[in-house]
């Protein structure tokens, strides 16, 4: 009962971690592995760590990205539930299956002010996203997009060696946009893009 407070440096949560309302877990350093699955209702605090999970990421609470990172592992997929808070860097390597590979951000929005990277696996986005540079690195890498509104906002820009799509339920109803006006973001790379029915501004295909 009360408020419980944790610094965690180095370690292994198998199961997961839950933080309930009111208590509150700090990563000063290091990088917890192997862990389930997070569940926020409370606060979780980053400041220079990483966090690495299998399983779902689900943020009710509060969360501060500091400078870490989130890296998403492991041979299952996975939900992003960003709780519209703020993360730094986030990863991507799932190296299952192609029906196993994926990281779905859903429910609510989320901002990456770092940069997005897919080495392996694929994204799939049905909440709106503002993210620096997007990075997919890799034949294997994927960034799907078919949701009504789930809009991209790009501070970075894109380099793609895997897929991206997106095609929207709804022509128009999917926008790409810069977050400064006027200030293009440049998409490329020798992956393959499929743009559908998408609303875009302050964009180039450069390279």
């Amino acid at each position: 009962t009360g408020t419980q407070s944790w610094i965690v440096i180095d370690h292994v949560f198998s199961a997961g971690i839950i933080i309930p309302a009111g208590s509150s877990i700090k990563i000063n350093t290091g990088t917890p592995e192997g862990i389930g699955e997070i569940i926020n209702a409370g606060a979780l605090i980053l400041t220079t760590g990483t966090v690495r999970l299998t399983g779902n990421w689900t943020n009710y609470g509060t969360f501060t990205a500091g400078s870490g990172t989130l890296i998403f592992s492991g041979t299952t997929s996975a939900a992003f539930v960003a709780g519209a808070s703020t993360y730094n860097n986030v990863q991507i390597n799932k190296t299952g299956t192609d029906a196993n590979d994926n990281v779905t951000l859903q429910t609510d929005s989320a901002t990456i002010s770092g940069t997005l990277t897919i080495t392996d696996g694929e994204l799939i986005q049905q909440a709106a996203l503002t993210t620096g540079a997007v990075t997919l690195s890799d034949a294997t890498s994927k960034w799907t997009n078919i949701t009504n509104n789930a809009n991209v906002t790009l501070s970075g820009n894109v380099a793609n060696a895997g897929a991206i799509s997106f095609n929207p339920a709804t022509a128009g109803l999917l926008l790409i946009r810069s977050s400064l006006a006027g200030t293009q973001r440049n998409w490329q790379g020798a992956g393959t893009f499929t743009m559908i029915g998408v609303d875009v501004k302050d964009q180039s295909c450069i390279g």
